[in-house]
């Protein structure tokens, strides 16, 4: 492909071009971004890339939002207008803060230089008041990209080896492609999504976040050791067709909870998973967002990978956002069998709600109030001889009658739950419970002094 002499090629959102072999420019090649999270025009040439002309990566800002970006050039260009504004910061390390959301060092106004492979914070200011683009020009980057050594601090402090990095090229990069160099580098990316951080993990991913990263993105990546290396060929270039759009794939024993209020809303993501590499959580700034997260060892986490859930066990489940309102924490993915039961308890007001797809809880909350506010209570137990032996309770229906074994005959409450998260019968444990329910899916939780379990049960 030959851009002639007084021609252009401009490549607008949405659009793709693939140069199956040598590409010369003579004129001038354009990129450009979208003013919202839909796909970018990308470029992917396969063969030598000649420029005699002009190229220019547009990256759209919008007005009064903060941006991850990156440029897609082979070359450092210097910090010119409009991106020598005075919002554009590079990301600290060796931050030793306890939330990394002031681990920033802001770049001189009117100075500096835009390096390949460096990923940067920017936002618009008062001086500008309204959208605009950052034209990144010079020449658009192919071959292998290798960052070494990425930062990783001699001390113990809370976000040790994260690093904000760049997708070099003009085109979507593939975080699971085989052509990666991921030498003591950990799976998981995080991109900032105009109002939450969205990460992928290698397999699913929360707030939109796919294996895919945007052209013109910075993302982060956390690396284990002083000496690391990430490293990409061309091979791991890819088309995009959802630049922050949801994995569709479906994921066994999963839980996806999302946190809602009136306009915003963030979810986290607990998943069953050989490998024990949590996705830790990055507190947004964004003050009306409404944001959840798993404790462990003292980590915030995004997405939780749980190594058994064929066992009864507690996950510590926080809340917290910059203003008081009403707010909602539903399930809005739920894979595990039929055998697992998972009930959200609220420790402020005791409400328990049963969490499988749909359901939802909805609270008040208090500005400054504890973040240590619930609890997923996670039970798996399978009908038949096995449960008996091993809960000494038993729970199935038939037809309309709900019927609890226990071997000690014990005392206790049966409470039943349904889709909505709601009790809808309370009763003292009995041999069978006759109920006026209709049809569906329900959760049966059975409490003793000694025990409490929980089971799905489908009432003809």
């Amino acid at each position: 492909l030959t851009v002639n002499l007084g021609k252009n090629l401009e490549i607008q959102p949405g659009q793709t071009v693939t140069v199956n072999g040598n590409m010369v420019n003579d004129a001038t090649v354009m990129l450009v971004s979208p003013a919202n999270l839909s796909t970018s025009g990308s470029l992917i040439t396969k063969g030598t890339l000649t420029n005699n002309g002009t190229m220019i990566g547009k990256r759209f800002i919008v007005d009064g939002q903060w941006h991850l970006m990156a440029s897609p050039l082979d070359a450092t260009v210097a910090a010119t207008a409009p991106f020598n504004m005075d919002y554009v910061y590079t990301y600290d390390e060796t931050y030793s803060g306890i939330e990394n959301d002031d681990a920033w060092t802001q770049l001189p106004s009117f100075g500096g230089s835009i390096v390949p492979g460096v990923g940067y914070l920017v936002k618009s200011t008062s001086a500008f008041n309204t959208d605009f683009i950052i034209p990144f020009e010079g020449t658009f980057r192919t071959g292998n990209v290798t960052y070494s050594n990425l930062s990783f601090a001699s001390t113990n402090i809370p976000f040790k080896g994260y690093n904000l990095v760049a997708n070099p090229y003009p085109s979507a990069i593939d975080w699971n492609a085989a052509a990666w160099t991921k030498t003591n580098v950990n799976g998981s990316t995080w991109i900032w999504n105009s109002t939450a951080y969205a990460v992928w993990d290698g397999l699913v991913g929360t707030n939109g976040a796919t294996k895919d990263i945007p052209s013109m993105q910075g993302f982060f990546v956390q690396v284990n050791n002083a000496v690391n290396t990430l490293g990409m060929t061309d091979a791991v270039r890819v088309h995009s067709a959802a630049s922050m759009m949801r994995n569709n794939t479906t994921i066994p024993n999963l839980l996806r909870l999302q946190a809602s209020g009136t306009r915003l809303n963030d979810d986290i993501v607990l998943h069953e998973a050989n490998d024990n590499e949590d996705s830790r959580k990055f507190m947004s700034w964004t003050t009306e967002l409404p944001q959840i997260y798993t404790i462990e060892n003292s980590n915030k986490l995004a997405i939780n990978k749980l190594q058994d859930v064929t066992s009864e066990f507690d996950v510590n489940l926080n809340f917290t956002c910059g203003t008081a309102g009403t707010y909602t924490i539903s399930a809005s993915e739920f894979t595990f069998d039929s055998h697992t039961t998972v009930i959200l308890e609220d420790l402020v007001t005791g409400t328990q709600t049963s969490l499988i797809q749909g359901a939802s809880y909805t609270f008040a909350y208090t500005e400054g109030s504890t973040e240590e506010r619930f609890i997923l209570h996670f039970n798996s137990s399978t009908v038949g001889v096995d449960a008996i032996l091993n809960s000494e309770i038993l729970v199935y229906a038939a037809e309309k009658s709900i019927f609890v074994a226990t071997n000690n005959l014990e005392t206790g409450t049966v409470t039943v739950f349904n889709t909505l998260g709601q009790a809808v019968l309370v009763s003292k444990i009995a041999a069978e419970i006759r109920t006026n329910l209709p049809q569906g899916l329900y959760v049966v939780k059975v409490k003793t002094a000694n025990q409490e379990i929980s089971k799905q049960i489908y009432i003809n």
